[in-house]
């Protein structure tokens, strides 16, 4: 087995769970009933950000959309926001579980590679 085998999937799996983060807060923003001159600001952030901040960012961002969805069916008169955010809250929700679904594919992967490397190992 190489020897560089293992450390060469670790920035793999570490960018694809970064590029999975970032999908989900432009997947967010762009559900976010913010003015867009405050998205702006915060996709101008985001590269500084550490993992925590934008896990708090993805935290509000949820908590934005479950708010905004709870205000739309207290006033039913707003019918296009209802629509629009169900709409949106679907999209995210399949999103999720398709980075899940990467994640756990990814992670079997891992495991595999670790199982050969200790059955090779010993």
């Amino acid at each position: 087995m190489p020897v560089n085998s293992a450390p060469v999937q670790a920035p793999d799996i570490n960018l694809a769970f970064l590029k999975s983060k970032v999908e989900q807060v432009l997947f967010l923003l762009d559900a976010s009933a913010m003015p867009n001159d405050v998205k702006t600001a915060w996709v101008t952030l985001l590269p500084q950000m550490s993992l925590a901040q934008v896990d708090r960012l993805v935290g509000l961002l949820e908590e934005e959309l479950t708010l905004t969805l709870e205000y739309a069916k207290k006033h039913p008169e707003d019918e296009e926001l209802i629509l629009k955010m169900k709409v949106a809250k679907e999209r995210y929700d399949a999103k999720m579980t398709e980075a899940d679904n990467r994640t756990l594919t990814q992670l079997s992967a891992i495991e595999q590679q670790l199982t050969q490397y200790a059955q090779g190992a010993v």
